[in-house]
């Protein structure tokens, strides 16, 4: 568990539990806790979550929503299990929401893994392009940011302490099966440039500023990949 804020915790990441599992942030809302991705929901992978929460001494509030970068199974395989356990409010773009409804295992990536993406309700789709989802201790916004999947979705978070934005694998590889789209992935690259913040996460990865710059640069120049598995 690292602490990436006055309120905000990473919880999740890949190594911890399993190799594939996203990076998962945990923020401190006051009156509840709020998630952004829940991993792949494998055996552990819960038990991981809960016991930073333990460790951090939140046990009086539940984790009561769930915010999706994007459908695929290590990123959002989790939420099913939040869900059922902490009665966790799902949240996802519309493009993807579908995906998480029905579990299905091309768009949610389950096929690659020889694992099963088990359906799960979404209670609040996203249908903007930005928006404002919480206001509490901790300001929490949302900017539509596909081309991996037609719903991959980036979110600001604005502790006191430092600003960190979470993209997922917004600029990750794309697939056919994925209903990826290199047009779309070009212009979610411009859009991540115009962010300003202290910290940026993709699913397997944190950057200090200068370092996501850097970064930004190198992929603008290879352009995206493209898998066919």
């Amino acid at each position: 568990m690292i602490r990436m804020g006055k309120h905000v915790y990473r919880v999740l990441e890949p190594g911890i539990v399993y190799p594939f599992d996203a990076i998962s942030i945990l923020v401190d809302q006051g009156d509840h806790l709020s998630l952004i991705d829940s991993g792949t929901g494998l055996t552990g992978v819960y038990e991981q979550i809960m016991h930073c929460i333990i460790y951090l001494g939140l046990t009086d509030k539940r984790v009561s929503r769930v915010y999706n970068t994007h459908c695929h199974i290590s990123n959002a395989g989790g939420d099913y299990i939040l869900h059922k356990y902490q009665s966790a409010m799902i949240t996802a773009h519309e493009w993807d929401s579908k995906a998480i409804r029905e579990g299905d295992p091309l768009l949610t990536d389950s096929f690659r893994f020889n694992t099963k993406f088990h359906p799960t309700p979404v209670g609040y789709v996203l249908r903007n392009e930005t928006g404002l989802l919480e206001d509490d201790l901790v300001k929490l916004e949302y900017i539509h940011t596909p081309g991996h999947t037609p719903g991959s979705t980036t979110y600001v978070i604005h502790d006191p302490m430092r600003t960190i934005v979470s993209i997922g694998d917004a600029l990750g590889s794309l697939n056919e099966k994925w209903a990826s789209s290199k047009e779309k992935w070009m212009k979610t690259l411009d859009k991540l440039k115009e962010l300003e913040a202290d910290a940026y996460c993709t699913s397997v990865k944190c950057y200090t500023r200068r370092e996501f710059i850097e970064y930004l640069d190198r992929i603008e120049k290879e352009g995206p990949i493209w898998i066919s598995e």
